[in-house]
Order: C-alpha cells, then sequence, then structure tokens
C-alpha cells in the first residue's frame, strides 16, 4: 500500500509543481523587473559574479581548504571527497566568481544520506547575480556589481539555507519509500519529473513573457528557480531545451542538474501533503471575530460610475448658444439616442471619445462641486437637469453608484475562511519542516551553518 501511495505520488508530480506555493522559509533572494535593456553576452562577456574577500572566502588565488563531512555519514558513491583543486583565473582581476572560489565536488553540506555541493550552489548563485545585473544600464552595472560583491557571501549563504530546507524535505520524500522498491522507483521517478519540468517550464515563459514587474515578483515568490530559467531563455532569445543547456554550462550546470534541482523541490513538497492537515476546521466565530478585529479593511468608500454631456464655455464663446447645445444633447437621448453616440458626436471634454463614460470615481476627487453632488443624490438611469459651473453646461446620469459603507460579513466570510486556511497551512509546514530538522541529521562547511543550524560534532558519531 505505501508504494501505492507513492506511485500516485509521483504520477501527480505535474499537478504538484503547477499547484503549489512554497512553503514558509527564507526569502527569495532577488527579485528582478520584467524588462532587461539588452540580451545577456551582448557586451561579449559575461559578468563575472565576484566573491566576497570576507571569511569564509580565501585570498584572490588561494583555495577554499577542503572539509570533509563528519563521522557517521556514509560518502555517495563516485563522489571525491578531497577533490584537487587549482582556481582559474578570475575573468576580470580581481574579482573572482564562486566556482572559481570552490572545487566543484567540495561537499558544503550534507542533510541526511544527500550531500550539497559547491557545484550545486554556485550555478545558482551566479545565475541570481548575473540575472540582477542584466536588467540594468550598462553604465551601473559596475557599481551595482560591487554591491553584489560585497553582499555575495551573504546571498550564498541565503540560497544554501534555502537548498538545506529542500533537501530535509526530499529525504522526508524518499524515507516514504519502501527501501525494497526504491531501486525500481527511482528511475520512474526520473522520467515524470522530467516530463513535469519541461511542461512547467513551457508554461512559465508564457507567463513570464506577459508578466508585468508585480505579476513577475509575485511568480519569482512561487517559483524562483524556474522563473529563472524561463527568463534566462527569453534575455538569450533560446527557443530550445539544447540551446538552454548551453547556456547552464557557461554557469557550470546543466539541464540534467536543473532537473534533478526541480524534482528534489517538487517530490519534497509532496512529503509535505501528506503531513498537513488542509481540512482543519475554522469556526464561525473565529472568523466573525477576526472581521470584527479587522472591520477597518473591510471599509467601502463611496463612488459611482456615470456619464456626461458637456459643452465647454472655452469653445462655444456664446453661452446662450451653449445651453442650446446642451439642450438639444439632452433632447437627442431623452427621444431615444443613444447617449454614447450622442457623447461622441457632440460632447466636450477628455472622455467625449469615449462616449463620455467615467469608470468608477471615489467621491471627492472631482473637481466641480456641483456635478459631484448631482451624482450622489441624483437616481439611477435618470438624466440630470442641465448643471453649469465655472466650465460649462453639463447633464450627467449615473450609471451605479456605492454608498460608504462596510462589506457585510456574509459577503467578507470566504474569505476570511481562506485568511485561517492559509495560517493554519503554513503554521503546520513550520512545525513539520521543524521536527524533520530534529530527525534529520545537517552538517554544513560553515561554522554556525547558515540560518542557524547547529554543526554536527564529528568525534561525537
Amino acid at each position: 500500500m505505501r508504494f501505492l501511495s507513492f506511485v500516485l505520488i509521483v504520477s501527480c508530480i505535474g499537478f504538484v509543481g503547477r499547484a503549489w506555493s512554497d512553503p514558509p522559509t527564507a526569502s527569495t533572494p532577488a527579485a528582478f523587473p520584467s524588462r532587461v535593456n539588452q540580451p545577456l553576452g551582448a557586451q561579449g562577456t559575461v559578468v563575472p559574479a565576484a566573491a566576497s574577500l570576507r571569511e569564509p572566502f580565501p585570498a584572490p588565488g588561494g583555495a577554499f581548504p577542503v572539509r570533509l563531512p563528519p563521522v557517521g555519514y556514509q560518502p555517495v558513491p563516485g563522489l571525491p571527497m578531497n577533490p584537487s583543486f587549482q582556481p582559474a583565473a578570475p575573468m576580470r582581476p580581481p574579482v573572482q566568481s564562486p566556482r572559481q572560489v570552490f572545487a566543484a565536488a567540495q561537499v558544503i553540506a550534507v542533510v541526511g544520506d544527500q550531500f550539497i555541493l559547491a557545484g550545486d550552489i554556485q550555478p545558482q548563485v551566479e545565475m541570481v547575480i548575473e540575472m540582477a545585473l542584466s536588467s540594468l544600464k550598462p553604465a551601473d552595472r559596475e557599481r551595482e556589481a560591487a554591491k553584489f560583491r560585497a553582499k555575495q557571501n551573504d546571498l550564498l549563504q541565503k540560497i544554501l539555507s534555502q537548498m538545506i530546507e529542500t533537501k530535509i524535505l526530499y529525504v522526508a520524500f524518499l524515507q516514504g519509500i519502501p527501501e525494497d522498491r526504491r531501486e525500481e522507483a527511482l528511475p520512474m521517478i526520473k522520467e515524470q519529473t522530467g516530463k513535469s519540468f519541461e511542461e512547467s517550464l513551457e508554461k512559465m515563459l508564457t507567463k513570464v513573457r506577459e508578466a508585468n514587474p508585480s505579476e513577475l515578483r509575485s511568480l519569482m515568490q512561487q517559483n524562483s528557480h524556474q522563473v529563472r530559467l524561463a527568463r534566462m531563455m527569453i534575455i538569450n532569445e533560446l527557443v530550445s531545451l539544447g540551446q538552454l543547456d548551453l547556456v547552464l554550462r557557461r554557469y557550470g550546470s546543466s539541464l540534467e542538474q536543473e532537473k534533478r534541482v526541480y524534482a528534489e523541490r517538487n517530490l519534497g513538497r509532496s512529503s509535505i501533503s501528506s503531513n498537513v492537515d488542509r481540512n482543519r476546521e475554522v469556526t464561525h466565530q473565529q472568523m466573525l471575530e477576526y472581521y470584527q478585529e479587522h472591520l477597518k479593511d473591510y471599509e467601502i468608500e463611496a463612488k459611482v460610475r456615470w456619464e456626461r454631456l458637456s459643452v465647454h464655455f472655452d469653445k462655444i464663446a456664446d453661452k446662450n448658444a451653449a445651453y442650446r447645445m446642451i439642450a438639444g444633447m439632452g433632447n437627442e437621448v431623452l427621444r431615444g439616442a443613444p447617449f454614447t453616440a450622442v457623447a461622441k458626436r457632440s460632447s466636450h471634454g477628455l472622455r467625449a471619445s469615449h462616449g463620455g463614460l467615467h469608470d468608477w470615481t471615489p467621491q471627492g476627487s472631482l473637481r466641480s462641486g456641483v456635478i459631484e453632488k448631482s451624482l450622489y443624490e441624483l437616481p439611477p438611469n435618470r438624466l440630470s437637469q442641465i448643471i453649469e459651473d465655472d466650465r460649462g453646461f453639463h447633464i450627467v446620469r449615473v450609471l451605479e453608484r456605492r454608498d460608504a459603507g462596510h462589506v457585510s460579513f456574509g459577503e467578507a466570510q470566504a474569505k476570511i475562511k481562506k485568511v485561517f486556511e492559509t495560517k493554519n497551512f503554513n503554521e503546520q509546514v513550520v512545525t513539520y519542516i521543524a521536527k524533520l530538522r530534529e530527525e534529520i541529521k545537517v552538517w554544513t562547511i560553515y561554522d554556525g551553518g547558515p540560518a542557524g543550524l547547529a554543526i554536527p560534532d564529528p568525534a561525537s558519531r
């Protein structure tokens, strides 16, 4: 039965990748505008992501000391535990990119029986930095690159912290598969998640192309990994995954590696779904108390949607002629002519070309006090008398009006319930991840570890 449940999870992985929001975690490293000034590489070179000179990075030209994971962790077959490393010459001295500081096979963290290598984290750091720099004008890049250099070590540790959380959830997922079934199951996982990756990236490309800056920030919060890949394809005008693979290799990554990141992220999320109760009860009393405590959030301002016919004095010098003109337009509407047609043909003002239509207008926002007074006294769908102000003569008609007040509890109830459901879900996720942190051993190369992670004492293992 456990294996059957696992098969169902794998078959639904495409849905998981599309529908879930990130569980509470460290903030997304960067968020970027949706438009860029030019494609990456337009200057003939990739702007290198410079390493901070603060500890734990070595001085320029030096190698990071190789540190082995603590006693008790089984080595992964084929993984060099003590790689020889000769740092490459920097692309733009004295700047060094992270992959010039670390050996790609160097163990940076161990989560359960899973390793995080320098080659896993370095490409992500470089992609984040280059994506941010690519959105700037060439004249601003050098100045901003210096800021990134100063903060790069913080960025690296933040991304590592996120990777550790992803690995913790992935280890929990693997632990849910019977050991005697894993060898059979893992190839099926790889095939299913590979297909899901390609489908998800294709949809993300469409979303990113059409997104405004606000929508792009929201997408980054939901799935920063695939947004970065989609932006990379758009900026470099890539049309195939093969081309994407070639660009990824500039960073020390590859298409296969990014598919693995995607798979671990989404499979880890599936372990959350089986350990979180989405049907936790939200009582009527809870929602009512929330509504009363947040009543200000449910205030409604008075506003009106309306139409106007106008004759401006600066266009018709003779006031009597102007009056006859506005009266004639009003009579046309009374005799059955469409208000919109009359406004487009004869009315003055900026909205005349739109048929005199004014969308929802908040009370107090109109320049003309006499027009606004009429809009809040006139019954809907009835023409006003001729109104005179300092600009001219006007006839208005109210289409819809909403008086000031509050959204009723009945109208707000569905959204309030959603607030509680989200809160309950997030609290359960935090509790579940905290439980996994206690059960799954974590070691990092940093003393103290990112985000307060405790480094196991090798002597105690």
